[in-house]
């Protein structure tokens, strides 16, 4: 069956064309529309992750700050940034760090000007994506104001990786390809055996057809395949016990008509009216 060569003009050739434009078409709008949603999602859950940390943490950092508990305080977010696998950043009014869990505070710049710092100097929280200098890494950070009698006294910076988003984002793209290239396997084959099954009642009818064609008319159409084929196969088996009824009948006709013929003895005189 599989031996059958498949023309580019056949029917299997467009469908398979068609199937692979829109296949094609749907990767592209997947990968130009979907992944980016996709990740901007990410990026909102993990905010929204990082926001409710810092609520959590914040009363015991606010605790630590009032009371100059430096060593706390750093001991204290480096606990949290370990069991969480983020970073942590402790920042005053005039943007020095006091306190940094992957980094010593002394060797970091000011972040008085980084942009969610800013942000939550206006607006008490802040959000950024933007690449960490310390950590030569893309990172996603979120910044809150740590407020005291109605003033602010710190910020709490927290931020994690982009790769970690990355990462979860390429395992469930990847997981949606695979998915979608064994529909896409199973589907063409599906395609093929149907065609390739078409075909070949296809062939064998045109064989029978060449047959009557040469006057044999003895011949039957045996499928079981499928509905439509069986249909086929019972109207050409009808057609065919028609037209040998109808040439069994001239036949016995011409031979009772030669048989007549060959009987009389005297001429036939055939007269014109004329």
């Amino acid at each position: 069956m599989w031996g059958i060569k498949l023309k580019s003009s056949s029917l299997v050739i467009k469908i398979l064309i068609v199937f692979l434009i829109t296949i094609i078409i749907n990767y592209s709008l997947f990968f130009l529309i979907y992944v980016p949603k996709l990740k901007n999602d990410n990026i909102t859950i993990t905010t929204n992750n990082l926001r409710n940390i810092s609520k959590i943490a914040e009363f015991k950092v606010l605790q630590y700050i009032i009371n100059e508990k430096s060593d706390e305080l750093d001991k204290y977010i480096k606990d949290i940034s370990k069991k969480m696998n983020i970073r942590i950043t402790i920042i005053d009014n005039d943007g020095n760090v006091l306190s940094d869990s992957n980094e010593n505070p002394k060797f970091m710049d000011n972040h008085i000007d980084r942009d969610e710092i800013v942000q939550a100097i206006d607006k008490k929280f802040g959000f950024a994506v933007r690449y960490s200098n310390t950590l030569k890494k893309k990172m996603l950070y979120i910044a809150k104001s740590i407020t005291y009698d109605n003033k602010t006294v710190a910020f709490f910076r927290i931020s994690s990786f982009i790769d970690d988003i990355d990462k979860i984002i390429f395992n469930y793209v990847l997981n949606i390809i695979i998915f979608s290239l064994l529909i896409t396997f199973f589907s063409v084959a599906s395609i093929l055996m149907i065609y390739f099954n078409l075909k070949k009642n296809v062939l064998k009818f045109s064989e029978l057809s060449k047959k009557v064609a040469e006057g044999d008319f003895e011949v039957k159409f045996n499928i079981e395949d499928n509905f439509e084929s069986r249909i086929l196969a019972k109207s050409f088996n009808n057609m065919m016990l028609k037209l040998n009824d109808i040439f069994n009948e001239l036949s016995s006709e011409k031979e009772e008509l030669n048989s007549i013929i060959d009987n009389i003895n005297d001429g036939i005189a055939v007269l014109d009216k004329n």
